[in-house]
């Protein structure tokens, strides 16, 4: 079989976007609506986006939305920020669950 860069460690965006979609579908309301409160966007220029300008308002099913379909990294950390206030707190309740799940 072909092989790429096969022993290269890289980071698992794509990964980390699905937990975190579960973990919102999970404990969310999807027509809860989420405020944007700062242009996250800026800090993702090497990776997909939906653009969000301070201000604006989505629900949180849109935000699922742009965070599966188009693979927008601002709509992911708004959700988990709108969800646990914080990166960080986030980030405890994704290695809470994979914990939960056996995953080490």
């Amino acid at each position: 079989m072909y092989e790429k860069n096969g022993d290269k460690r890289i980071d698992p965006y794509s990964i980390t976007k699905i937990l975190t979609c579960y973990l919102i579908l999970e404990n969310e309301d999807l027509n809860k609506k989420v405020k944007i409160t700062k242009d996250k966007y800026l800090d993702y220029t090497d990776g997909s986006h939906m653009m969000a300008i301070k201000g604006e308002q989505f629900t949180v099913e849109e935000l699922l939305k742009a965070t599966l379909l188009s693979s927008a990294n601002d709509a992911a950390y708004f959700l988990a920020v709108n969800a646990a206030g914080s990166e960080k707190k986030f980030a405890e309740l994704m290695n809470e669950q994979v914990k939960e799940w056996g995953c080490e």
